[in-house]
């Protein structure tokens, strides 16, 4: 085993820090300590890289590894760090009969936490005194190591900060512990040694049940003549004689593992030391024997290296079990990273059904195959989204009252955790589901609470197709996720509450109703940029003027804010009251910049808008068109390929007070469309504006059964998909001249 050490400043216990929010944060952390841990060779080496991959979460945290030994009946230091090396006495040999934090966590397999001096001093009399010279309280917590049932060691952990340990943090610590737990556990597998004479099978079973033979050699490197006990010419599957060249104990080799044993021999007769050396024996009926000869090689009287004496073990078993739990910590590294691809993709989930969808990629690091998100709404279960089960499962779900018993209905209820491995452990705790047994398709469960402080209590079930013993590290890793979700569902419930919001606002500020003449036909399209939970700026209108025309207007305000949206509603109202008083068009966008100016008095809060105007004459079609920064309108007319009018433009509203507009005047024959849009139709990431106008032209040229399928088709085809994170809002006004006399 490792030997003690500290690294750090002695007598520093860390300063306070902020701990994180983002669980991206806790999880990194996680998925490096449990890699570090993996990686080491030594108990030092994983409790310096655990610490210092916990560091973003914990702040600066001292740590100590305490090892049960084989007695276990005591418990001694074997890693420390960050702390006062005074820390290292008392902790030289502690009895478990002593009245310690660290003991109480060995007795009762159950970490014991520590928040303040006082609580310290009346439980714990004895407990740290070094601490007392600290200038600040410190929180402390004492955490067994677990192992197959069996408690290894503890992990002990000293932080100064004014507020104990959070339940995250204990949750994290808590894993944390897992994972030395199976370190430690493979460090500490020397066991009590006793010669045997056994068989292969006789000695697997003697170091399965904790006793560990020997063989004795010592070899003359000068001669190349080994001589042996017994055990060791047998573990090499050699008879007597006990004396023999050390080729015939080579010559017993796998042939892979020639050069490194050849290699360590040609360095021992080289330099005098201590050496290590493993390496793998063929049985006779084929079995691999793995053994472990350690010894020291002597000098003779020349300073020569002359022989070598040591012992060999037998370590079959022992490596066996290792690389098992080399393999546990390599499983448990890969859920961590699963967990924190989880919640990377959660962090991009907007609403409750895209939560769903994403924890797909959660089941997969525990092999389940089927989640659901519910609610408690009164007394009874209310299924929100799921995925993996069927229709016809949620809605038993749904039947249930909270006071039939359930997993989920407990989860809900009672906000504790329920891990069910089986079937009838499912009837055994809930004997009223055995009605609807023969319905039941999976047969393991974890039904989790997820705390909510944005809605009604909630928790998630996940479902496993085949009977599934839950690890103390999966339940933490499962914990963990319950939380991911929780903070996502929080989030989607303030997304779609204020989405609702947002979406009644933006009907309200967008007229209801679109009046034209007889002689004109007016439609329009809005389709809001879903991904986003604020409301846009696009609108549009169209009304009749003092002197019979058609007024036709359609505007962005930048951003997506209820500021923007605000202001939306009153660049609308202020184009309509210019209007009314009998202005022009160039008169309305003149006196509407100046309004929006004055409303932007300071500049780097400023808004501005873009907008095109146009005014038409039902009995003529003559058209008087402005535009302020805005995309240029298209017009379809009879027996032609849609094209762009070419109409001057001014600079966007709000930016200066003194702009003018110039108008262009064209005239639309009988049957000619225009098209006034916003932005969102024809702007994307992956193309240039023009991309975009061409796009438009050609759909306009496809004939469409009506204008409102038009411009529905328009849009799908031509703007970006809708719940992109780079989407906008789209708005069109779609205007058929039909003539004087109606068409």
């Amino acid at each position: 085993m490792a030997g003690r050490g500290a690294s750090g400043a002695p007598g520093s216990l860390g300063a306070e820090s902020v701990l994180p929010d983002a669980p991206d944060t806790w999880l990194t952390s996680l998925h490096e300590a449990a890699q570090s841990v993996a990686a080491a060779t030594t108990a030092q080496q994983a409790l310096s890289a655990a610490l210092a991959a916990s560091k973003p979460c914990l702040g600066p945290t001292g740590g100590a590894l305490l090892v049960l030994d084989a007695s276990g009946e005591y418990l001694s230091m074997d890693a420390m760090e960050g702390l006062p090396e005074t820390f290292s006495r008392p902790w030289e040999a502690i009895g478990l009969g002593e009245g310690l934090p660290v003991t109480d966590a060995v007795r009762t397999s159950e970490p014991v936490w520590l928040e303040a001096f006082g609580e310290r001093f009346l439980r714990y009399p004895d407990a740290l005194p070094e601490l007392t010279d600290q200038p600040t309280d410190v929180a402390t917590g004492s955490l067994p190591l677990l192992r197959a049932g069996s408690c290894v060691g503890v992990l002990a952990v000293v932080r100064s900060r004014d507020e104990p340990f959070s339940e995250v943090e204990r949750v994290f610590l808590m894993c944390l512990a897992d994972q030395l737990a199976v370190l430690v556990a493979s460090l500490n597998g020397r066991l009590p040694q006793r010669p045997s004479t056994a068989s292969w099978e006789e000695s697997a079973d003697a170091q399965a049940t904790g006793t560990v033979e020997l063989g004795y050699f010592s070899w003359n490197m000068r001669t190349g003549r080994v001589e042996c006990d017994e055990t060791t010419l047998r573990l090499h599957g050699l008879t007597p004689p006990a004396v023999r060249p050390v080729e015939d104990f080579i010559a017993q080799l796998e042939s892979e593992d020639l050069p490194d044993v050849r290699n360590a021999l040609e360095r021992m007769g080289q330099l005098c030391g201590d050496y290590q050396v493993h390496y793998r024996i063929r049985e006779p009926g084929g079995r691999i024997r793995v053994l472990e000869a350690r010894g020291r090689v002597h000098p003779g009287a020349d300073g020569i290296p002359e022989r070598m004496s040591g012992v060999v073990t037998d370590v079959t078993v022992a490596e066996a079990r290792r690389e098992a739990d080399q393999q546990t910590l390599r499983h448990q590294a890969e859920q961590a990273d699963k967990l924190r691809e989880f919640a990377r993709l959660l962090s991009a989930a907007v609403t409750v059904q895209d939560i769903a969808r994403t924890a797909r990629t959660a089941l997969q690091a525990f092999d389940a195959d089927a989640l659901l998100l519910a609610e408690q709404q009164e007394d009874r279960i209310s299924v929100v989204a799921s995925c993996g089960y069927s229709r016809e499962k949620t809605e038993i779900l749904r039947s249930l009252p909270l006071t039939i018993g359930s997993p989920i209905g407990d989860a809900l209820r009672r906000h504790v955790p329920v891990f069910l491995d089986s079937l009838e452990a499912l009837l055994a705790a809930y004997p009223r589901l055995e009605s609807i047994a023969g319905q039941i398709v999976h047969r393991s469960w974890a039904a989790l609470p997820l705390p909510s402080t944005a809605g009604p209590p909630a928790a998630c079930l996940i479902g496993f197709p085949d009977s599934h013993a839950f690890s103390a590290s999966q339940r933490s890793l499962l914990s963990v996720a319950a939380g991911l979700l929780a903070q996502s569902l929080d989030r989607a419930r303030l997304y779609e509450a204020e989405h609702r919001l947002a979406r009644e606002l933006q009907r309200g500020l967008l007229p209801q109703a679109l009046r034209g003449p007889a002689s004109t036909e007016v439609h329009a399209h809005y389709r809001p940029a879903t991904s986003g939970m604020l409301i846009g700026g696009d609108w549009y209108d169209a009304f009749p003027t003092p002197d019979g025309g058609l007024a036709l207007v359609i505007g962005d305000v930048q951003g997506h804010s209820v500021v923007g949206a605000t202001l939306m509603g009153q660049l609308r109202t202020a184009v309509r009251a210019y209007t009314n008083e009998g202005h022009d068009p160039a008169a309305v966008l003149e006196r509407t910049n100046q309004l929006l100016t004055h409303l932007n008095p300071i500049p780097e809060t400023a808004l501005f808008a873009t907008c095109c105007y146009a005014h038409l004459d039902p009995g003529t079609g003559d058209l008087a068109i402005c535009r302020a920064g805005h995309p240029t309108p298209i017009v379809t007319e009879p027996g032609q390929e849609p094209r762009c009018l070419e109409v001057a433009g001014g600079t966007p509203l709000g930016v200066d007070a003194g702009a003018t507009y110039p108008t262009t005047r064209v005239r639309l024959p009988v049957g000619a469309q225009l098209l006034l849009y916003t932005d969102g139709l024809i702007e994307d990431r992956g193309h240039d504006i023009d991309e975009g106008i061409a796009c438009v032209l050609a759909a306009l040229a496809t004939p469409a059964p009506s204008p409102e399928e038009c411009l529905g088709e328009l849009i799908r085809t031509c703007a970006p998909a809708p719940g992109r994170l780079d989407a906008d809002d789209v708005a069109a006004l779609l205007v058929r001249y039909i003539g004087p006399d109606g068409g």
